[in-house]
This record gives structure tokens, C-alpha cells and sequence, in this order.
């Protein structure tokens, strides 16, 4: 798992951070988590939304299995919200506390070896569930870019289809929203850009300079730097 690699966890949380994540998706799952209280936050990751939640007045339990996202969390958690975010280092199937009043599971589902199980917990141990994910059509990211240059073949899975597939199997009502965004992202050090995205994408480096042309080919020169223009889609499921 690459979020367990110190240098790419870090890597991950600046770049989030400087695209502005989770942006737009923010306000909707906050908006639904209105009159909700206490609130697992499954792969909550470095805390992009465990944080601001708690901010709001929210009681977080975010379940992570990384040591190196949550030793990045910990640090965001300043004394005024250190009593509101607790922290259980395990994965979602294994976690056994008990049942809450809402839970988001935020681009957390994909590494997750079984997905129908872990929706048909997530309906089983929360009253509200939201989960986010991506969805193909209309999107265009830097990853999405490079997979296809790279590997032309390659068909990721559809999240959107096994959600609805599996809520209703287990015959849960729901709801969907898409939410779209445009973001103009700045890519400063092109070799660091490629290095992670090899990473990423492939699980080691050796792709770094095949995807240092492709992310040139496919961004604006703006100074000393490059622009990429990414067109985000996620579906949020309520259950």
C-alpha cells in the first residue's frame, strides 16, 4: 500500500492541499451531515475533511489504516479540536465500535479488497452514510491523462455501478449527486511531478520520464512553471 510509504504520504497531502481538496465536494457532504453530531470518517486519510468538520462542531472518529497518514493527521489537530477527532489505525472491514448517527466514506472506498461487504457495513453500522466517488465519464485528471498514454488498454473500475449494484442488493434506499469541478493546478517542479505519479500509478519510479513528456504535452507554460486544467466528477451517494 503505497499511503504506508513515508516520502508518498507526504508527497500526497501537499498535493492535495495545493489543488484545494475536497473543494466543492466539501460543502455538500457537510450540507447532509447537518443535525449529525458524531460521525466516522472511514479512510480519513491526513483528515482533508476529519479537520474542517471538527471545526464545525463535529465529533470525529476517523478510521485509517496508515501509520504515515495518520502521524500527518496528528499533526493538523490543534488543541481547540484535539477533544473532538479520535483516531482507530485499522482498516473499515476490521473495525468493530459502535453504531453512529453518520459516516462518510470519501474516495476511500477503491482500496478496500471487498466493496460489497464494506457498503453493506457502512449501512449496518451508521444511521446516515455518504460516500464519494469518481465517476469516468466527463473527467479529465493529470492521472487519468497519463494512464491512457501509458496504458491505452486499461479500464478502472466502476465505482458508481458496484454502489447501486449493491444498495440494491441489500435493498437500501439512496440517493445520488454529481458534482463537478474545473481546477487550475500548478505544477512547479516537473521532475517531483513525474516521480509521483510513477509512483502512484505504476508502484515504482520507472516511468518518471516517459510521464515528465506526457504531463508537458498536456499542460499550458506559464512561466517558469506549467498548468494543468483538471475536470473533477464525483458521485456522493446517500444511504
Amino acid at each position: 500500500m503505497r499511503f504506508n510509504d513515508r516520502k508518498f504520504a507526504r508527497e500526497y497531502d501537499i498535493r492535495l492541499a495545493r489543488e484545494n481538496y475536497p473543494g466543492e465536494l466539501y460543502r455538500h457532504v457537510k450540507d447532509r451531515l447537518e443535525g449529525s453530531t458524531f460521525v466516522l470518517d472511514v479512510g480519513a486519510g491526513t483528515g482533508f475533511l476529519a479537520v474542517p468538520l471538527a471545526r464545525e462542531g463535529k465529533k470525529i472518529t476517523a478510521i485509517e489504516p496508515s501509520a504515515e497518514m495518520i502521524e500527518i493527521l496528528k499533526e493538523k489537530i490543534t488543541p481547540d479540536i484535539s477533544g473532538s477527532i479520535s483516531i482507530d489505525r485499522t482498516d473499515w472491514e476490521s473495525w468493530s465500535g459502535p453504531f453512529s448517527e453518520a459516516l462518510i466514506c470519501v474516495h476511500s472506498l477503491y482500496p478496500m479488497k471487498d466493496a460489497d461487504m464494506a457498503l453493506s457495513l457502512m449501512k449496518k453500522r451508521s444511521g446516515l452514510s455518504l460516500v464519494a466517488v469518481r465517476t469516468h465519464e466527463g473527467r479529465k485528471t493529470l492521472s487519468d491523462v497519463i494512464r491512457k498514454k501509458i496504458l491505452p488498454g486499461h479500464t478502472a473500475p466502476d465505482y458508481p455501478e458496484i454502489i447501486r449494484r449493491r444498495l440494491d442488493q441489500i435493498g437500501a434506499p439512496y440517493t445520488e449527486t454529481l458534482i463537478t469541478e474545473t481546477k487550475r493546478i500548478p505544477i512547479e517542479d516537473l521532475d517531483a511531478e513525474a516521480d509521483f505519479h510513477s509512483l502512484q500509478l505504476f508502484k515504482d519510479r520507472g516511468h518518471a520520464s516517459q510521464i515528465k513528456l506526457i504531463i508537458t504535452d498536456s499542460s499550458e507554460k506559464t512561466g517558469p512553471g506549467l498548468i494543468f486544467t483538471a475536470s473533477h466528477r464525483d458521485i456522493l451517494f446517500e444511504f
